[in-house]
């Protein structure tokens, strides 16, 4: 299927679903005729393929399956542009996946839900998800899943700007090595297309007109490759070479891509200036004016439905949490109450048992019985009046259960730290402080792999705080020294994975207060703004409160 999904497709369509009579069988054919449909570029006419086979998976419970059927109904929902179902999902099928422990599966996932992020503006969180790809591919050697994650990564840190051109081009340079070697044409296609626009802001007209020749013979069907004339006319425009550039610039309009009509509308006007042509120039802005203000107008649109779907997932998510942890602790009393029968009983019997005793001994055991039987229905009758409380969710509960939600999050807060202090990073970090607390020298020293696992931790102890800490241009040397106040280390001993001194710190400290979050040094605690931060306090709404 992943070599020749059309070959695939083909035998698919041969087969009728009415000599399929088994629903396991038909619910297979339909998972797969999906991904022989998504993998080979084929349209779907709607969803009702996928949803069956999605349906009957998670009615089987098969965790394995229902993972991989949701990943492909938000690969087809992706296909049918329905952006919020396809996040929808993405998000239960990472879930599935990380419950049956399927790293490959996962991978995929996070490089298709970051694509969804990265083509609708949400640039953050897309580039966090292709870092776990990454990550992924890298621990299960995946080259192809590291080359795309390479390459996208490299194009989103394309659009941040020039300061990010080096990075940018050092990860396309290395995905697209892996797409060469691999002799993958979707990603060679992938890595040339960002290396022409990216040479081309940076000025560099003959690398990006040779990256923009390859993409084009790259593709297997020239007649409508709009993209590819809009990087040809860009890199012919950048070496000076203005009527090719014109001419790519004009096959390149009848793209559906608002994007692509937006850069060209805004280049062919630039020519028509250099050349004169004040009528063309004016024609051309008008048409960018109108084009840009619609694509985004939409681009906003989808950022802010997606952004919605995702606060509306996560709070679901945390919901349900609430509602299992609920039927546990109703279970519980459930078992309690039954243990207690069962003793009443036996209690019960063995007095029966006993009548030959002294007659005080027996009144003793029977004023002891009637007063037990009053204390156990006086419980049954306050168990009974709990349940209908919590079954009803009344205004007079809140304060209990969100006692029970504190205790909750702090249990879990505990367990977040536990795993923490069990990863490879957390042990090296204490070895290379016990090495310089010996002789103030050490023989290890953080990778960058060392970083970006101390990044995914701390994001899972405070709540994506990195995601948050990036929306304040934080270098990435600030960030980790973030992530580091947020442990147990105390400043004196974790400046020396800097190889620094103390001083290094307090000065770093205040370049972010000031400088980058617009605080008063002076009487705040950058801990403590983090950990703010991490609950939504923002730097922004402490500053005012401070003014």
């Amino acid at each position: 299927m992943p070599v020749r999904p059309d070959s695939a497709w083909r035998v698919l369509q041969e087969v009728s679903l009415a000599d399929l009579r088994d629903e396991g069988e038909q619910a297979w054919y339909a998972l797969l005729q999906t991904e022989a449909a998504v993998r080979g570029g084929h349209s779907l006419s709607d969803d009702s393929l996928i949803r069956a086979a999605v349906d009957y998976y998670d009615h089987k419970g098969d965790i394995g399956m229902q993972a991989r059927a949701h990943y492909w109904a938000g690969n087809a929902y992706r296909r049918l542009e329905e952006e919020e179902q396809a996040l929808r999902e993405y998000w239960r099928a990472e879930e599935l996946a990380r419950e049956e422990g399927d790293m490959q599966l996962l991978g995929a996932i996070y490089n298709n839900w970051a694509y969804l992020f990265w083509v609708n503006g949400l640039e953050q969180e897309a580039d966090s998800l292709y870092g776990l790809a990454g990550q992924i591919a890298t621990q299960r050697n995946d080259s192809l899943l590291l080359g795309e994650s390479w390459c996208r990564s490299g194009a989103i840190a394309l659009d941040k700007g020039k300061a990010y051109y080096p990075k940018a081009e050092k990860l396309l340079l290395q995905g697209y090595e892996i797409a060469r070697q691999l002799g993958n044409k979707q990603l060679q296609r992938i890595a040339t297309s960002s290396l022409s626009t990216l040479y081309a802001r940076m000025e560099k007209g003959e690398k990006s007109l040779r990256y923009a020749k390859e993409n084009w013979a790259l593709q297997s069907d020239t007649s409508c490759c709009f993209s590819t004339y809009a990087l040809l006319g860009e890199a012919y425009y950048r070496s000076g070479y203005y009527d090719s550039a014109s001419y790519y610039l004009q096959k390149a309009l009848p793209s559906a891509d608002g994007s692509i009509d937006v850069d060209v509308f805004m280049r062919l006007a630039d020519i028509a200036k250099k050349e004169g042509d004040n009528s063309m120039q004016a024609m051309m802005e008008r048409k960018y004016s109108t084009k840009s203000r619609a694509y985004f107008e939409h681009q906003q649109g989808q950022m802010q439905a997606l952004s919605k779907v995702m606060e509306d997932l996560r709070t679901s998510y945390e919901q349900v949490k609430i509602r299992e942890h609920g039927k546990i602790y109703l279970l519980y009393i459930g078992g309690l109450l039954f243990a207690l029968f069962v003793a009443f009983v036996v209690w019960r019997r063995r007095n029966r048992q006993q009548k030959g005793y002294l007659q005080q001994q027996n009144d003793e055991l029977s004023s002891e019985q009637i007063r037990l039987a009053q204390r156990l229905e006086e419980k049954e009758a306050e168990i009974a009046a709990l349940r209908t409380e919590m079954a009803t969710i009344q205004s007079q509960a809140m304060q209990a259960k969100q006692m029970q939600l504190k205790q909750l999050q702090e249990e879990k807060k505990a367990l977040l730290k536990e795993e923490f202090e069990h990863l490879p990073v957390y042990a090296k970090m204490k070895r290379i402080m016990v090495d310089y607390a010996r002789s103030e020298q050490s023989e290890e020293e953080m990778s960058e792999e060392d970083w970006l696992q101390l990044e995914e931790a701390t994001n899972r102890r405070w709540n994506q705080i990195c995601l948050k800490l990036r929306q304040y241009e934080l270098t990435p040397t600030e960030i980790r020294l973030c992530c580091l106040r947020l442990t147990d280390f105390e400043v004196s001993r974790f400046v020396c994975l800097f190889h620094r001194k103390r001083d290094f710190y307090y000065k770093t400290e205040g370049v972010i207060l000031e400088k980058r979050m617009h605080l008063p040094p002076k009487g705040c605690s950058l801990k403590k703004v983090l950990m703010d931060l991490a609950l939504g306090i923002t730097a922004e709404s402490k500053g005012e409160k401070a003014e």
